[in-house]
């Protein structure tokens, strides 16, 4: 009734389908070793649409796409993929109470200890679809000067056909936030809680806290927070028995941000420091570093569906990325779905950018550690853990107008563990050269050569190495 109620008079309504044709040549589709290398030219056929509306109590977000492939050579393997998110945001009170749905659906690696491909098109049977579905009722209210917000989240992370058993979720979230002052002291009251219901254990997480900052000015805020928490170790009970503190120091200016903060919580550390300066005419230009320890599980990361924000704009021309496309951040966490651990994530990064009039480019150097925090009577052989560690360049060069070179890289050592052994340690190679043609406001060419390798195996795990060359072409049509 919403959507209809969005083709009303009144309310912006924006679709944009699109499509995009292809074809791909690989001198390795299932990503085997040398002499197990098979080749094939596969095409891809991917129909998408975006669809964006607002009204004045509501906003409506969908973005899909169908990616079908058909190998020429084994085609028994065809394949069809759903790529897509949407989110639906009512305002049932006005400024008061808010209900916002939220679904997607993408392919997640089962198992990134073995050959795992950086998108749908090898053969490899080791991606499979997750579907988040999740609903959050809201609501805000003015507390004397304070303002309060309380959400509940119910969700459920969805596997289908697989090993894994389905993730049912919920969270809450609550938040009192004391006045806003531009100097002086102000204060904010937090509670989290949250259930992930695993086949073996249900993992309940609590907390509550009180955070004080203060502006003093010249872009300087300092803050603290104390309050109790559950214990990581024994995620059977919610019970906030563990003290946690933490400390530290903000600033911000036009061109500088910057963060150091300490504390202390129920599984060890928590500890941040962030550095960024960024040229304020061009965003582009830039110099970060940063270092993080925080505690983090799969579920949580599962259950965070990120969506763009309203109003975010219709790109003609530039539908989600093509399998398995360009990427321009540097590779995520690496674990397995559906596990029920918990980790201490240590991540650090060191990252360089610079736009000029034509060209823009990042280099990114990372190093990630995740920490198992064993539970309370959990075997050692049953803890996972992993690391990496590599460099990441993004280039790209605007030839012309209509025609812009883009160049990409990756280099990571990873290494996976499990109890005391290392199932697998390897070097990662991803590497891709392309041309992208702006033929018209509508229609785009885009061609690439590139290179997927898994050198330097070692481990308990017995894998072997890999190395895949392709080629690809796409042209894509919107139609709005």
């Amino acid at each position: 009734m919403l959507l209809l109620a969005a083709a009303l008079p009144g309310h912006a309504v924006e679709v944009a389908p699109r499509i995009t044709l292809g074809t791909i040549v690989t001198d390795n589709v299932r990503l085997a070793r040398k002499e197990l290398e098979e080749s094939d030219v596969i095409g891809l056929v991917q129909p998408g649409i975006n669809i964006q509306s607002r009204g004045s109590r509501y906003d409506f977000y969908l973005d899909y796409a169908l990616q079908a492939f058909f190998y020429a050579d084994q085609e028994e393997s065809d394949q069809t993929f759903s790529i897509g998110n949407t989110r639906l945001g009512v305002d049932i009170l006005p400024e008061t109470f808010r209900v916002t749905g939220v679904a997607s659906i993408a392919q997640t690696i089962i198992a990134p200890d073995v050959p795992a491909p950086a998108g749908n098109l090898p053969i490899v049977a080791n991606r499979q679809d997750q579907t988040i579905l999740q609903v959050t009722p809201e609501w805000t209210q003015r507390i004397g000067s304070a303002e309060g917000n309380f959400s509940y989240t119910r969700g459920q992370v969805i596997f289908g056909e697989s090993q894994f058993e389905d993730i049912p979720f919920e969270e809450w979230r609550n938040t009192i936030d004391g006045p806003e002052r531009d100097r002086g002291l102000t204060w904010s009251l937090r509670h989290q809680y949250g259930s992930y219901d695993y086949t073996t254990i249900e993992i309940k997480r609590q907390s509550a806290e009180l955070y004080l900052f203060s502006n003093l000015g010249s872009g300087f805020a300092p803050f603290v927070s104390a309050g109790v928490e559950s214990d990581f170790a024994d995620p059977t009970t919610a019970t906030l028995d563990y003290f946690i503190w933490n400390a530290g120091l903000r600033y911000g200016s036009a061109s500088t941000s910057a963060e150091v903060s300490y504390g202390e919580r129920s599984f060890g550390n928590n500890l941040r420091v962030s550095l960024r300066r960024q040229s304020a005419d061009r965003p582009g230009n830039f110099i970060q570093a940063s270092y993080t320890e925080t505690p983090q599980t799969p579920a949580n990361l599962s259950s965070a569906a990120q969506l763009p924000p309203p109003g975010t704009p219709i790109i003609p021309g530039q539908p989600p990325p093509l399998d398995p496309g360009f990427p321009t951040d540097q590779p995520p966490l690496i674990l397995p779905p559906a596990l029920a651990q918990s980790f201490l994530t240590k991540r650090g990064q060191v990252a360089v950018g610079r736009e000029m009039v034509r060209s823009r480019f990042r280099v990114t150097l990372f190093a990630e550690d995740l920490e198992s925090v064993p539970f309370v009577g959990q075997p050692s052989q049953d803890q996972f853990g992993s690391s990496q560690y590599g460099v990441t360049g993004n280039y790209s060069y605007d030839i012309g107008s209509r025609v812009t070179f883009q160049a990409y890289l990756t280099v990571t050592d990873q290494e996976f563990t499990q109890g005391d052994a290392i199932t697998t340690a390897a070097t990662v190679i991803f590497g891709r050269l392309g041309l992208n043609f702006q033929l018209g406001q509508k229609t785009s060419l885009s061609t690439w050569v590139g290179t997927n390798r898994w050198e330097n195996v070692s481990g308990t795990s017995n894998q072997a190495g890999f190395e895949q060359n392709s080629l690809g072409i796409f042209l894509t049509r919107s139609f709005f």
